[in-house]
Parts: structure tokens; C-alpha cells; sequence
């Protein structure tokens, strides 16, 4: 393969490619000083330590820099002396030369030109292949710049899609820390829909991102501590300084000692933010790190690195940080300070060991829907996909140990207009229970935001008018989405459905079983043999998806005396007319509803049933097939047991066969080792007690020849093995039949003494 001979021109490339070569030791060595000073500072503050690495990263630069500068003007007069050709014709030697270790016969002024530059060891490797380490390092180069471009981009987007402005009260609590800060420039306060951890952009115009929903989800401390934090990121200008550490990652992204520096200083970042934000906190670290451990359970995807997230960018690192606060080098703690902080770094350690919860936890009711003690189950985030015709919204609320989620979708009708020309969503849905109110945006056919639900007061009202208690969050939103009416609890009770209470409410909600249809049920049930119909088997039937006409098909087929019970379990278990009447038609004997749900849970089609009456099968009924199916006996099993020469009219001889293995090839094991024609008790004997080949040429060879299957039973019964056999022949006992052996040892068992 050849490869280019010149990039630049020799110069700049001799200079890069040098340039690159001498930057390994020289980071190296400057990784190993800023080191030493890391153990040396250890005990100084994260800002000290954090501003020598940045130090270590700028230093790397402009050590590589200037070698680049002086290797250029050092080899510029060496290579305008050999424009005469020599160092040309000597790099073309090189070339085609037929090894790496054949060097060319080189002239006195190529000697001296490269012992200027390198040792005789790697000179004539380093300039052969030069234009393609340059090449090499170029292209990783622009990758990189590439990935921190497109970073850039993306930080860019943050700032202006999908994300609006917080409650005004939280943008006064970020004035509060702005002014203690010492901080006079705009800040902004977004929720964006693009992160998954609170984080800051900018610098000319900083900004500071939430994840959409989040800041309603915390209280009002942990909101604070992390505006402290994400305050200390703008303050200390950590948005340009990690730029700067990009860029330098980008230049040396060859170099592992790059990569220890850029990881330390992640660190120690965030570690001086967390001793700045706490100063203006007041030393609130409990508060601070419980924070740190919320945002990061909520922060299922990891940021991009290039991004000032709160939480920061792995578990590890969040751990460190919550032990740090609490370590003893800062301050002093009392004892019940130190329990409580080992307590929070254990529970820390268990909760992120799982990045998201596998099942949502069901809500627990709350006791005033006005002004509830726990997490707020009226607000959340809202994101909806806008079709032709339809519009598929899904909501999320409430806190981390407790929300509800709903996903649905609805004509375009339904909402009417969601957006205004700018797309900006401010949408009020009102129902009988409350309004619906959703504030965002829609960008092409997405949609996002917040919404927050207005129970209506009235409907409150007439619900306590019914005795229904508690009224919880959870109840209103429950009977919002199933669009009751006022009237609904009134109107169950005229029906004849008197035990309504809170409980039976959300479940009629959560099915939607409104007043018409509560009727229709309570109609179709009346022709069952139960007594009385409960809200409980109103359910019941609404969830099976039980039909009226169901009702009267299965009355034509027969069954009137049918319960809730049996019509919900056929409905179930899919068993409808049709499978009736074809099993009805099969000539198995008559059968009620339980018979009929048996064969359907067992598995028993008409066409199995058809099977196996074609296989001459005399007398079957509806039980004995069930029991085929269930231990799955087919049709070809009992032609292959027929061709065996069995008796297949025998039902037990079938079951017996297909419980024990016993199959054709068995059978004709079983004749090879001498036995013809086994009888089906004689194979179930050999299966159940393990006989086999090994065993009976081991007791011909013991000196038993005459075998035949009962003796090979009871050899395995009383433990006759060759080893006795032949222990028992060194006694002077020596029989040819199994059964002497078996009476000698009954004999040695009774002569022992008790």
C-alpha cells in the first residue's frame, strides 16, 4: 500500500508529526506534575485543585504549541538546503526499499540532517511513515471537532426548542440566590422537554434547564439547592472553561493521560460548585444531598458530557460527592448528624443501583383534594403525537414514590384548537368532574407541556352529599377521564346499587361503567340464577366483555341455569357458542357449564376430539378425552402403541404408555435385550425401576443366564447387584436364579441382631 508523501508540505508535516511524537512524554509529564499537586493540595479547597487542572490542560496546549513552532523553524533551513534533491532521492530509497529494516546508502548531509531531529533507531521508520501519522491524527481531529460541533448544536437547540418558562415563583427564588451571589446578569429559568437532569448553557446569556414536570416534583429546599449549584456553575464560568477542556480533549484524544486530566477535573468541577452552592445555602448539606440523589434517580439517560449537568454524568461520581459532604476533613458532626448522613449515603448506594423502577406503585389515596399533605396528583407533564384525524395524548403526574400515568387516544374533536398560530398551547378541557388545563408547545406534530386539573367544586359537593369519603386526588382524576356526571352516584343508587362508596367509585370509574351502561348489565344479569347483582359484578361482567346475545345463545345451547360465575368464566376463556355447539355435536354425552369450561381450560378442540375417535377409540366421553389431552396423548401415539401390537381400546394402557416414555423405540430396546412381546405392565416395571442394558449383561456375567423381567424387579428391589452376587461366591454361595439370591439375603437381614 502506498501512502501520501507529503500532507502540507515537508516542513509542516516534519513539524506536526514531531509535534505529535514529543506531546506523549510532555502531557505525560505534565499529567505526572499536576498529579503531585492534587496530593499536595488535598486538603485546600476543590476550586484550587480544580483551577491547577485546568492549568495542567491549558499548559498541554501550549507546551505541544510552541514545539510545533520551534520544530517548523528549526527544519525550515535543513529543507531549503536539500531542495538540490539529496532528501527527496533519500525518502524514495526509503520507500522502495524491500523491507522497513533495509536502509539505503544515504549521503553525509541526510546523516546530518537526521541526527538534528531524532535518534538513528526510528529516523528512517519516523520520516517514511510521517505523512501518515500526521494523516491519522488529522482525521481524528476532525472527527472530533465534528462531535464537539454537533455538541455545540445540540447545547444550542436546548436554549431555543421545546422548553418554557417556570412559575414566576421559582424565577424569584433564583433572583433571591442571583443577589446573594453577587450575580447581576439575566438569568434564565427554562423546563425543557430535552433533559433529563436540571443543567446550565451559555455564557453571554447563561441558562439555567429543568426537566419538564421536575421542579413541581421537589420541595421547595431541594429546588434550591440545585439553582445553587447550577448558580455556582455560571458564577465560577465553568459553561467557557469546559470548552476549553473539549477543545483540549478533541486536540489530544489520542492521549490517556488527556483523559485522566479531563476526568479529574469533572470532579473536582463539580465538587466546587457543590462548596459554593452550599455556602450560600447555610450549610443545609442534608437538604443538598438529598437533592443530588432525587435528580439522579429521576436522570434515567445520561447528559452528554459536554453539558453542566446537576447530577453529573455517572452514579460513581454522585456517590463521591454525597460522602464528600460529609466528610470530616469540612466539618464536624455531632452524633446524630453522622448517623443521619450514613443513613442517606446507604440509602443512596440502594437507590441508584436500579436506573428505573420495573412497575409503577400504585397511589395511595390522600385526604384533601384541595390541599394535599403529600405529592400534588393535579399536575405533570403532558406529551401528545397529532395525527389527521386523532390526536394520542399521555400525561404523567405526581411524585417519584407515587403518580399516575395515562395514555389514550381521541378524534381531533374532542380538544378542538390546541395551539395558536406560534404554536403555544394554553387549552382549557372541561368535564362534569373539573377542567383540564394544558400549557406548552407543539413543534410539527409533537406536543408538549404541562397541564394541571381544576376539580370542580360542586361536583365535590354533591359527592359529599352521597357520603362518599374520602375525596382524594385520585378519585377526582378517575372520574374526570370517565366523564360521570354530577348525578352519577344518585343515579347508581336509584338503580338498586346502594353499597357505592369510594373505592367502588374509582373502580367504575377505571372501567367506565357510566349509568347507561351499569343498566344494560344489571338487565342482562337479571336472567342469571343469582340472586342479587353487586357493583362488584357489574365489574366483573364489564371486564369480561359479556354481551347480551351471548346470554341467549348459550340458553339455546341448553345451559338456562347459568351464574355470573360461569358466564364470566366462558367469556373469559373465549368459550362462545360455537365452540359449543361443535363439542355439543361430537357425541361425548351430555355436559354442563363446569364440564364445558374444563375442556376449554384444558385444551380440548373439536378437531382433537375428532382425532382421536378416527383412531378407533371405543367409548369416549368428554372426561376420558380430557385426560388424553392432559397428558398429551395424540393420535400418532396411539398408532404407533397399535402397531406395537397393544390393545389400544385400553384408555389406561394409553395414559400409562405416555406417562412412563413408552414409545416404539423403547419397545424395541426392550426386545434386544431378549424380551419379546412386553406387556405394557412389564415396560411401565422396567421404566419406574431403572432397568437397562448394562445392568443385565452385568448379572450374566455375575453368573446369572436365565433373566427374565420379574427378576430383573425384585434384583432392583432387594439391592441384588454383581458385587454381591460376587461377594456372596467368596462365601461359598452359589445360585443361578435371582430369587435364591433374594431369599439369601432376606435370611442374612433376619439373622441380625436387633
Amino acid at each position: 500500500m502506498k501512502f501520501p508523501e507529503q500532507i502540507f508540505s515537508q516542513a509542516i508535516d516534519q513539524a506536526f508529526g514531531l509535534a505529535v511524537l514529543h506531546s506523549i512524554w510532555q502531557i505525560t509529564l505534565i499529567a505526572l506534575i499536576a498529579g503531585i499537586l492534587l496530593w499536595v493540595l488535598r486538603a485546600r479547597s476543590a476550586a484550587l485543585r480544580y483551577m491547577v487542572l485546568n492549568g495542567a490542560l491549558l499548559l498541554s496546549i501550549c507546551v505541544v504549541v510552541a514545539t510545533f513552532f520551534y520544530c517548523l523553524d528549526y527544519q525550515k533551513p535543513l529543507f531549503q538546503e536539500a531542495k538540490s534533491g539529496w532528501a527527496a532521492q533519500e525518502v524514495a530509497a526509503l520507500q522502495q526499499a524491500p523491507a522497513p529494516t533495509t536502509i539505503a546508502k544515504v549521503s553525509p548531509q541526510a546523516v546530518a540532517y537526521r541526527q538534528t531531529t531524532s535518534p538513528a533507531q526510528w529516523s528512517d521508520y519516523f520520516y517514511a511513515y510521517q505523512p501518515l501519522i500526521v494523516l491519522i491524527w488529522l482525521l481524528g481531529l476532525l472527527a472530533g471537532l465534528f462531535r464537539l460541533m454537533g455538541h455545540l448544536s445540540y447545547s444550542r437547540s436546548l436554549r431555543t426548542r421545546m422548553n418554557f418558562e417556570v412559575d414566576p415563583y421559582w424565577s424569584e427564588l433564583l433572583e433571591q440566590l442571583s443577589r446573594k451571589a453577587g450575580f447581576q446578569k439575566p438569568l434564565a429559568l427554562l423546563e425543557s422537554a430535552l433533559v433529563r437532569s436540571p443543567l446550565t448553557i451559555g455564557w453571554l446569556k447563561p441558562a439555567i434547564l429543568f426537566p419538564i414536570g421536575v421542579i413541581n416534583k421537589l420541595s421547595e429546599q431541594e429546588v434550591e439547592a440545585i439553582l445553587a449549584h447550577e448558580l455556582a456553575h455560571i458564577v465560577r464560568h465553568d459553561y467557557l472553561f469546559n470548552l476549553l477542556q473539549s477543545f483540549t480533549e478533541t486536540i489530544f484524544y489520542y492521549h490517556p493521560a488527556v483523559w485522566w486530566l479531563s476526568a479529574q477535573v469533572r470532579n473536582e468541577r463539580e465538587h466546587a460548585c457543590d462548596d459554593l452552592a452550599i455556602q450560600w445555602l447555610g450549610d443545609k448539606r442534608l437538604v443538598y444531598a438529598k437533592s443530588l440523589v432525587a435528580m439522579q434517580e429521576m436522570a434515567y439517560f445520561p447528559q452528554t458530557q459536554s453539558l453542566l449537568a446537576f447530577a453529573g454524568n455517572n452514579r460513581g461520581q454522585l456517590l463521591q460527592r454525597v460522602q464528600r459532604l460529609f466528610s470530616p476533613q469540612t466539618f464536624k458532626l455531632n452524633i446524630m448528624e453522622k448517623w443521619i448522613a450514613t443513613l442517606l449515603v446507604a440509602c443512596s448506594v440502594a437507590v441508584l443501583a436500579v436506573a428505573q423502577r420495573a412497575n409503577t406503585p400504585e397511589p395511595k389515596p390522600l385526604n384533601n383534594p384541595v390541599n394535599p399533605p403529600g405529592p400534588d396528583l393535579y399536575s405533570g407533564i403532558w406529551q401528545a403525537d397529532f395525527f389527521k384525524d386523532s390526536v394520542c395524548l399521555n400525561l404523567s403526574s405526581g411524585h417519584r414514590d407515587q403518580r399516575w400515568m395515562m395514555g389514550e387516544c381521541y378524534p381531533q374533536s374532542t380538544f378542538g384548537s390546541w395551539a395558536d398560530a406560534e404554536g403555544n398551547v394554553n387549552l382549557n378541557f372541561s368535564r362534569p368532574a373539573g377542567t383540564l388545563q394544558f400549557n406548552g408547545k407543539i413543534e410539527g406534530a409533537e406536543g408538549f407541556g404541562k397541564f394541571k386539573f381544576v376539580p370542580d367544586d360542586s361536583y365535590i359537593a354533591r359527592l359529599e352529599k352521597e357520603g362518599i369519603q374520602p375525596i382524594d386526588q385520585h378519585l377526582m382524576i378517575q372520574l374526570f377521564w370517565a366523564n360521570f356526571s354530577q348525578n352519577y352516584v344518585s343515579e347508581l343508587k336509584k338503580s338498586g346499587f346502594r353499597e357505592v362508596d369510594a373505592d367502588k367509585l374509582v373502580q367504575l370509574a377505571v372501567f367506565k361503567v357510566d349509568n347507561s351502561e351499569a343498566d344494560k348489565l344489571k338487565k342482562m344479569a337479571s336472567g342469571l340464577s343469582d340472586a342479587t347483582i353487586t357493583i362488584d359484578d357489574l365489574i366483573q361482567l364489564k371486564v369480561a366483555n359479556v354481551q347480551p346475545e351471548m346470554l341467549e345463545a348459550y340458553r339455546e345451547r341448553g345451559l338456562t341455569d347459568l351464574d355470573l360465575s360461569q358466564v364470566v368464566a366462558f367469556s373469559m376463556l373465549e368459550v362462545d357458542p360455537g365452540y359449543m355447539k361443535s363439542m355439543q355435536e361430537l357425541g361425548l354425552g351430555a355436559f354442563d357449564a363446569e364440564a364445558m369450561t374444563a375442556a376449554k381450560v384444558n385444551g380440548v378442540t373439536p378437531e382433537y376430539v375428532r382425532n382421536m375417535q378416527a383412531t378407533g377409540i371405543k367409548g369416549l366421553d368428554l372426561e376420558t378425552v380430557m385426560s388424553l389431552k392432559i397428558h398429551g396423548v395424540e393420535p400418532k401415539d396411539i398408532k404407533a402403541l397399535e402397531a406395537a401390537g397393544f390393545d389400544i381400546s385400553d384408555v389406561e394402557t394409553l395414559l400409562s404408555a405416555q406417562i412412563h416414555g413408552i414409545d416404539p423405540a423403547f419397545i424395541s430396546e426392550v426386545e434386544t435385550w431378549g424380551f419379546r412381546k412386553p406387556t405394557m405392565e412389564d415396560l411401565v416395571s422396567i421404566k419406574i425401576h431403572g432397568i437397562n442394558a448394562q445392568m443385565i449383561q452385568d448379572l450374566r456375567d455375575a453368573g446369572i443366564q436365565k433373566l427374565d423381567i420379574s427378576d430383573l424387579v425384585n434384583a432392583q428391589i432387594h439391592d441384588i447387584s454383581p458385587e454381591y452376587i460376587r461377594k456372596m461366591a467368596e462365601k461359598g454361595y452359589r445360585f443361578d436364579r435371582i430369587d435364591d439370591y433374594v431369599d439369601l439375603k432376606i435370611q442374612q437381614m433376619s439373622r441380625r441382631p436387633r
